[in-house]
């Protein structure tokens, strides 16, 4: 993180650890009165005893406090420093304070693979020379949509065609096998419904935080989803043959599915789903080098084939994408299925829950 900062990849960045091995435990051993206000009550719980979270691993009420503090004070030198320029009428100079459009070479070793839809792309970008050793690399606009909540913008729901399950209930409303098989539903594990539950009966805690997803089993059917060209705006539309060519405008596309703990019989979704991309079928691997929960891998990537198209349609008045000059909206349409026979709802069914890609 230093690194990136004190070569402007970052900027105004902050790291805050857990108090665990760096607050002193002597200090907190004293009597309660001699502590500190930030240290009193210090192994106390926000919430009602019983409340869902009270784990070890979770901070309580105070260490989220110093955490608020702390990122306040970052954000509060920065105002002073902005009242300051503004009362001596300082012109600010952000010549060195801009975003780097070129970036150092990565940190972290990263596996080349040559292809531009691979994890690898996403993640670390490419270089600008792959001949030079200390090229400068580059990446392309990233796109994400998700099911998760809380959610401000960029929600699963703008992408969604078709093959959605209609009138399935609130959030914490338990779902049933026939409209599972009217459609791919949305829907959360069920420790997530049981632990949402109890948090509404202590007066939700303050927060939202839904993992919610989109689930499917074999009878589901088809979803079809269509991801919209969010990259820089191109000079021409669909002038040429090679215009209508997915790889053309998207790289790296990757599904990633909910994390939630089940068991050895769940869906595979590299084994159990089938992806059609701009009409042609797509390989999904799954990605054993970024998102994983319980040490279990939970995005895959899926392929652009080399024919795969995309569509226009005209773009919406006063949208900041689109290409050409009657400003077309270029999307790419993937087809989702479950083909696992075998994936029920009771061992762990299908679910989608972020899908993130790349436009260029």
């Amino acid at each position: 993180l230093k690194k990136y900062g004190e070569n402007g990849s970052l900027l105004d960045s902050i790291a805050v650890s857990r108090a665990d091995g760096i607050v002193n435990k002597a200090i907190l051993e004293k009597d309660e009165s001699e502590l500190p206000e930030g240290f009193q009550k210090w192994n106390e719980w926000g919430g009602p005893k019983g409340s869902p979270g009270q784990s070890p691993w979770h901070p309580k009420y105070k260490e989220h406090e110093l955490i608020g503090w702390m990122i306040a004070m970052h954000f509060l030198d920065a105002v002073e420093m902005a009242l300051d320029m503004d009362e001596h009428d300082v012109e600010a100079d952000d010549e060195n304070h801009k975003k780097l459009a070129l970036l150092p070479k990565p940190v972290s070793t990263v596996e080349k693979t040559g292809r531009s839809d691979s994890p690898s792309h996403l993640l670390f970008g490419v270089p600008i020379d792959e001949s030079d050793e200390d090229s400068l690399w580059h990446m392309d606009p990233v796109s994400c949509r998700t099911s998760f909540l809380p959610n401000i913008h960029g929600g699963m729901s703008e992408i969604i065609v078709s093959g959605l399950a209609e009138g399935v209930g609130d959030d914490l409303q338990s779902r049933d096998d026939e409209q599972y098989g009217s459609g791919w539903v949305v829907d959360v594990g069920k420790v997530e419904r049981d632990t949402k539950r109890k948090v509404k009966k202590v007066g939700g805690l303050g927060y939202i935080d839904m993992k919610n997803a989109l689930y499917g089993i074999h009878g589901s059917g088809p979803l079809e989803l269509s991801l919209p060209h969010e990259g820089p705006a191109h000079k021409h539309a669909d002038e040429h043959d090679s215009d209508m060519l997915a790889p053309h405008w998207f790289d790296t596309i990757v599904f990633c599915e909910v994390n939630e703990k089940r068991g050895a019989d769940e869906c595979k979704p590299e084994r159990d789903m089938r992806f059609v991309v701009g009409g042609a079928n797509a390989e999904a691997v799954q990605i054993t080098s970024a998102a994983s929960y319980l040490s279990k891998s939970i995005c895959i990537n899926v392929s652009i084939p080399d024919d795969a198209k995309v569509s226009f349609k005209a773009a919406d008045e006063g949208s900041e994408t689109g290409t050409g000059e009657d400003k077309m909206q270029v999307e790419l349409k993937i087809e989702v299925t479950v083909t696992g026979e075998n994936v029920t709802r009771e061992n762990g069914a299908c679910s989608i829950s972020h899908i993130v890609w790349q436009s260029h």
